[in-house]
């Protein structure tokens, strides 16, 4: 791909205008056992499959991490840029 077509590094944070409800903060920690922290990332049953009573990773968790870590990429383009 040319430099010249290339897509900007990051025009802005995922979910930057997410509903409410839509994206959660992750905590450092948590004890709720289906949601995501930083410490322990996304529960155990988030990998078992649903029929097998597992759980799918609640999109707000999903929309929470990926909000936070591309805002920060968005903040260190940024800064250098």
């Amino acid at each position: 791909m040319l430099a010249a077509n290339a897509p900007p590094l990051l025009p802005l944070a995922f979910g930057a205008s997410a509903l409410a409800g839509t994206i959660r903060t992750i905590p450092t920690t948590t004890s709720d056992p289906t949601a995501a922290s930083l410490t322990l990332g996304f529960p155990d049953a988030t990998f078992i499959t649903i029929a097998l009573g597992g759980t799918p990773p609640n999109g707000e968790d999903v929309n929470g991490i990926l909000n936070w870590l591309s805002s920060i990429l968005l903040n260190s383009i940024k800064t250098f840029s």
